[in-house]
């Protein structure tokens, strides 16, 4: 009986720790600006470290630019870092 309690806990732990990662890794479009760190500063100031892949490589060209981004972002350790899936660059009107 107790062994049914314990496997049961496990699987609920398990199924927990697996739904936290989902909803951590959902795609988000963010709107800001490419610094030379290679981020992109959304307009609170927030920033997410830009992960190298063939989206991240190419906007990381455009420093001090605006873009409106779209792709998965992930936290750890209280650093938020966003893998590119696709990119727009935003006109700023004079």
């Amino acid at each position: 009986m107790m062994k049914r309690v314990l496997s049961g806990l496990i699987c609920l732990a398990m199924i927990a720790c697996l739904s936290t990662f989902a909803i951590a890794a959902e795609e988000s479009i963010i709107v800001g600006t490419i610094t030379a760190d290679n981020q992109i500063v959304d307009n609170d100031g927030q920033a997410f470290l830009i992960k190298q892949n063939k989206q991240g490589e190419d906007i990381i060209e455009f420093v001090g630019k605006k873009a409106q981004v779209k792709g998965t972002v992930l936290e750890a350790d209280g650093k938020k870092t966003i893998k590119i899936t696709s990119y727009e660059l935003i006109e700023e009107k004079k």
